[in-house]
C-alpha cells in the first residue's frame, strides 16, 4: 500500500525598517507569515518577539488586505552594539522561527575651521571641515550627509539658518565652504 504525505511549513520573514539605529530610536520590526505549500497567508496567529534573548512582545498577524503581516515598534537600547531579534509563530500545529540582528550605532563629527582664529567678518571666505565616524566601530561614515546650520549665539534653539551641505568622502572627510555675509 502506497501512502502520500504532505509536509506543510510556515515561511516567517523578519525585517527592520533600518538595520542600524541611534540609541533610543525606534526599531520597526516587521514581517509576514505564509503557509506552504498551500500558498496562503497565516492570519490571526501570535508572533512572539524576543530581543537579545528576552521576550518583549506578542503581536498578531493581520487579516484582509495585509494578511499575514505583523509589525512591532521597539525602542532601541542606549548601549551601542548588536541586538539579535528572534520571532516565533505557531499555527495549525506548525512552529517556525526566524532570527536577524539590528545594530545600535551613532555618528561623531569633528569640526574645524579655517581661518583658524575662528573670528570672521562679512566678506571673509570660511572653510568648515572635519571627519564623520560611525561608532562603535570607529570607521569612516562614508558618504554621510553633513549639514551646516548657523544661528544667533543667544538662542541655540533657533540655529537653523542653512549655510551648506556636503557629502563626506569615502574616508569620512567633509568640507563646507561659504562666505560670511
Amino acid at each position: 500500500m502506497l501512502q502520500s504525505y504532505m509536509v506543510k511549513t510556515i515561511e516567517l520573514s523578519l525585517f527592520f525598517e533600518r538595520s542600524w539605529v541611534n540609541p533610543k530610536d525606534n526599531v520597526v520590526i516587521y514581517g509576514r507569515a505564509k503557509l506552504w505549500p498551500d500558498n496562503v497567508w497565516v492570519e490571526g496567529a501570535d508572533v512572539h518577539i524576543f530581543v537579545s534573548g528576552q521576550y518583549v512582545a506578542t503581536v498578531q498577524t493581520q487579516s484582509g488586505e495585509n494578511a499575514g503581516m505583523y509589525r512591532y515598534v521597539y525602542q532601541a537600547p542606549e548601549t551601542l552594539g548588536s541586538y539579535p531579534v528572534r520571532v516565533t509563530i505557531s499555527s495549525g500545529g506548525i512552529d517556525r522561527d526566524n532570527t536577524s540582528t539590528f545594530y545600535v550605532k551613532t555618528l561623531t563629527i569633528t569640526v574645524d575651521m579655517d581661518p583658524a582664529t575662528h573670528q570672521v567678518r562679512p566678506g571673509v571666505r570660511v572653510k568648515i571641515y572635519g571627519y564623520v565616524k560611525r561608532w562603535p566601530e570607529g570607521t569612516p561614515a562614508s558618504y554621510a550627509t553633513v549639514r551646516l546650520r548657523m544661528g544667533p549665539l543667544d538662542n541655540y534653539d533657533n540655529i537653523n539658518w542653512p549655510v551648506g551641505d556636503n557629502i563626506a568622502r569615502a574616508d569620512g572627510y567633509y568640507e563646507i565652504n561659504f562666505t560670511v555675509r
